[in-house]
């Protein structure tokens, strides 16, 4: 019964060793397959994304572009409403030095009134002084 046991057994071992080896054949021929797959998908993501870098680079240069000439604009309109300001303040400041001018000159023609309403009373009072000293000194 060992002879008969060995040799089922054996050609069992044989069957399953063929088995194994058309199995890890096809076992290859799938991974193989899959590798193929697997780098063409590497090849398409690799496409995809260098068109999408291309594609936000220039978008994002576009962006830039017309961030540059949006500040520009932004940078002539405050320089233009800066100017206009200066403008509206050097006619104001005007105005305000002639008003002021205006002012001080008449206050300086009401000093000169007083000066020579003063220099008028001194005047009155030195010859007032001057009749009292000449009465004081004919009376001795």
């Amino acid at each position: 019964m060992e002879a008969m046991a060995e040799r089922w057994t054996d050609d069992r071992m044989d069957d399953l060793e063929h088995q194994v080896e058309s199995l890890d054949r096809h076992m290859e021929q799938g991974f193989g397959g899959l590798r193929v797959e697997i780098a063409g998908l590497r090849t398409d993501v690799n496409n995809q994304v260098g068109g999408i870098r291309a594609e936000v680079s220039e978008q994002v240069g576009g962006l830039r572009a017309e961030m540059g000439e949006q500040i520009g604009g932004l940078r002539t309109e405050v320089s233009e409403q800066i100017g206009g300001l200066r403008g509206e303040m050097s006619d104001r400041t005007d105005g305000l030095r002639g008003e002021m001018n205006m002012r001080f000159d008449r206050l300086e023609a009401r000093f000169d009134k007083l000066v020579y309403a003063l220099i008028g009373l001194s005047a009155s009072m030195f010859a007032a002084m001057m009749g009292l000293i000449a009465a004081v000194i004919l009376s001795l």
